[in-house]
């Protein structure tokens, strides 16, 4: 089973890109190599994975991110999480 919670507020404040970071349960921060970070949720259509996004740091914290990334997946059924 995949490990969840896997970041810290203060990792996501000092990370450096470029870079993906899992937090687990599809659940990812994706720092750009401007430093710009944004909140991914990875999910599965059909076999097919999509990353959705949740926002910029700036607008959703870690746990808002953590919050809404099931919420993402249960909006449609057919989405399946990635681990």
């Amino acid at each position: 089973m995949a490990a969840i919670n896997r970041l810290t507020a203060a990792a996501v404040k000092g990370a450096n890109g470029p870079a993906v970071l899992n937090d687990g349960g599809g659940l990812r921060l994706r720092v750009a190599a401007n430093g710009s970070k944004k909140w991914l949720f990875r999910a599965a259509v059909n076999g097919r994975t999509h990353d959705i996004g949740l926002g910029s740091t700036r607008d959703v914290t870690l746990a808002e991110a953590r919050e809404q990334a099931p919420q993402s997946c249960a909006r449609s059924p057919r989405l399946a999480v990635i681990r």
